[in-house]
């Protein structure tokens, strides 16, 4: 078993949800299964959820947990969640 290469590891995405965002206070929280609410600040959101004028409540979305400097829970490298494509056998017309 290969020790992976130190200083480059990949993150592990966690999967969760908005439950408040208050870009006037410059700061939301998101919900994960079963943990905590995670504070993000929107220097973590994508620029096409920053600039969206729907609200951001409820949105679900993969993101990445990390703790801080002060030992505290955070959330950056928010990104939408798209379900993946559902397998199982093609629709009738596609077969040929």
């Amino acid at each position: 078993q290969m020790p992976a290469p130190s200083g480059h590891r990949e993150a592990a995405l966690s999967y969760g949800r908005i439950r408040n965002y208050y870009p006037s206070k410059g700061y939301g929280f998101i919900e994960g299964n079963g943990r905590e609410d995670l504070f993000f600040l929107p220097s973590s959101l994508p620029k096409e959820l920053l600039e969206s004028k729907q609200p951001l409540e409820g949105l679900e979305i993969t993101f990445e947990a990390y703790t801080n400097e002060e030992g505290k829970a955070r959330a950056r490298n928010i990104s939408p969640y798209l379900p993946p494509p559902p397998r199982g056998p093609p629709p009738p017309f596609a077969s040929r």
